[in-house]
């Protein structure tokens, strides 16, 4: 039998960060710097190379990192990155039984240190503006609480805590550490060194991965009072610092003005950046880092794919549910700031494209029309032609085919509750488990052409169906993977739908994007895309074709007689 390691190692997700495939791009996914380190800093790592073969020393260090920190060489602790400051926090401070209070969405391995300790984890929600969420904190710490973790600015929404707030935290947590993550420090600009004095349960952590660019080297630091550092160094392993990272990072701090040099860069692109979201109406969260959390909404996959296709890596949001719309991206030079924005500028080009369902995607000839058929004919025992139901389906604009029939049936001077024409009609079209007219609905539009168009759109649907049946029709002719938003008649109030815009301008809501389409083939598509301020393409099918003056007149902007056409009108 296979020794099995402790329960809490057993349910742990471990951290997988995708770092597969980054070579020869640009990458903005781990807020890194994206120019290197500085010339002093090779020199020195290539002089570093003739002591490969002995331990290194440490002499010295400490000061080094304490006069750039501004405090005494006691209270410094180098460590192997800030993922082995935060490790052995946990292993020095959790308890049995003990717990940890972290605020979401953070850096994972905070989470995943404090499930190797086997702590309880407490999850105080950031507030919806990605402010700190000082109240809920406050109340998750107890009697029980020995480490509590402030990530300021926060990874992966780049705010920051406020003193005034984590002085709160500091007091009320009596029985544990509070442990403030300030590995974008140099970007902020704010730290809480000067707590330290005050209080003697406080951790700062920072790293060399950032603003100095050393990611690859692995050094980071603690900063605390002197009784915690010396706490602290009986549980770190004494050669976790290697050489070439000692080397490296004093050189960087005797040079600190390289790296000065860049975070003022980078914070002229941040702006340019900002200036640029602004101006084409994507939302962005305000930040205290070198990076943005951006919020692409239905666009997102697209975008991500798009920009891949570019040689620009960002980083999804998806594992944090608060983020799932959101995408962080790294503000790097000036040379990678350009092509990111021309990069998106060209991904903004191509227009969203809104179908309705019915009509241009599915063909419903032998279907929804066939039932409006039958249910007349029922109440009439009249016959009614595919031509005259589409004449009363345009010149009175209605897109309901339950009210349309209804209104077929006012106009034969035969009155009817809408309840009982939708009882009929339902049973036509859906009849017992989706077996009904339903199943003859085939795909107008191909699988392949859709396929094509969702490689270089956006896609979505606006339809007026019930979700189940728009469900059942995409699910079987296997399409709902090329679609990022599918909107149907649960999703648009009463009276609000078309001719109304609601359901055209809910989609421009949830996409990110400067141009929009929507693909019809009613008169109420057309009067809906117009009063959304979207272009409308209208499909002329052979029943049709004589109305092309009254899709005009209701405003439809290009007129095709074949779905095969849309590219091309599209462009």
């Amino acid at each position: 039998m296979d020794a099995k390691p402790k329960k809490s190692i057993q349910n742990m997700v471990k951290y997988s960060p995708p770092l597969e495939s980054r070579e020869n791009k640009i990458k903005l996914d781990f807020n890194e710097r994206t120019l290197g380190p500085g010339k002093k800093v090779i020199k020195s790592l290539q002089k570093a190379i003739k002591r490969i073969n002995y331990y290194p020393e440490y002499s010295g260090f400490s000061s080094k990192i304490a006069r750039y920190v501004g405090v005494r060489e006691g209270q410094i602790l180098a460590t192997n990155g800030s993922d082995e400051a935060i490790k052995i926090v946990f292993e020095a401070f959790m308890s049995q039984n003990g717990e940890a209070v972290i605020p979401q969405p953070s850096f994972s391995l905070f989470a995943i240190y404090a499930q190797i300790a086997g702590s309880k984890i407490k999850k105080p929600q950031y507030n919806k503006d990605f402010s700190f969420p000082t109240k809920e904190t406050l109340k998750a710490i107890g009697e029980k609480t020995r480490i509590v973790i402030v990530c300021s600015p926060n990874n992966p929404t780049g705010t920051s805590i406020n003193t005034q707030d984590l002085e709160k935290i500091l007091k009320k947590t009596k029985k544990g550490v509070v442990l403030v993550d300030e590995a974008y420090f140099e970007y902020g600009g704010k730290t809480a060194v000067s707590l330290i004095k005050k209080y003697g349960n406080l951790i700062i952590t920072r790293t060399l991965s950032k603003a100095f660019g050393l990611a690859s080297l692995r050094i980071g630091y603690l900063i605390s009072s002197q009784g915690i550092i010396s706490t602290l160094q009986k549980v770190r392993s004494p050669y976790s610092v290697n050489y070439f990272a000692k080397v490296a990072a004093e050189t960087a701090f005797a040079n600190k003005g390289y790296m000065k040099k860049y975070v003022r860069q980078v914070k002229k692109n941040k702006i340019r950046f900002e200036k640029f979201l602004k101006k084409k109406g994507i939302s962005y969260v305000k930040s205290d880092s070198n990076f943005l959390l951006v919020k692409l909404n239905s666009s997102k996959k697209l975008f991500l794919k798009k920009l891949e296709n570019a040689g620009i890596l960002v980083r999804d949001m998806k594992m944090h549910p608060m983020l799932k719309d959101y995408v962080r991206i790294s503000i790097g030079d000036n040379k990678v700031t350009k092509k990111l924005i021309q990069s998106i500028e060209k991904i903004l080009a191509a227009p969203v494209i809104a179908f309705d369902l019915d009509g241009t995607i599915a063909d419903t000839s032998k279907s929804y029309d066939l039932a409006i058929q039958k249910t007349v004919e029922k109440f009439s025992g009249e016959k009614i032609s595919a031509r005259e139901i589409n004449l009363v389906r345009n010149e009175k604009g209605i897109n309901n085919d339950w009210n349309l029939t209804k209104k077929i049936l006012e106009e034969m001077r035969i009155k009817v509750s809408l309840k009982r024409v939708i009882n009929k009609f339902q049973k036509f079209y859906l009849g017992k488990n989706f077996g009904g007219l339903i199943k003859n609905e085939r795909l107008i539009l191909g699988k392949h052409k859709i396929e094509a168009l969702a490689e270089k759109h956006c896609l979505a649907i606006v339809t007026e169906r019930p979700r189940k049946e728009a469900e059942f029709f995409i699910k079987k002719q296997g399409i709902g993977r090329y679609f990022s938003e599918i909107l149907c008649m649960e999703d648009i109030p009463p009276g609000k739908q078309k001719p109304a815009p609601y359901g055209l301008n809910l989609i421009k809501k949830r996409f990110a994007s400067t141009k929009y389409v929507y693909v019809g083939d009613t008169t109420a598509d057309a009067k809906a895309a117009n009063r959304a301020k979207v272009k409308s393409v209208i499909i002329l099918q052979k029943n049709k074709r004589n109305m092309k003056k009254l899709f005009l007149e209701n405003g439809a902007d290009k007129i095709i007689q074949n779905m095969n056409e849309l590219e091309r009108v599209i462009k």
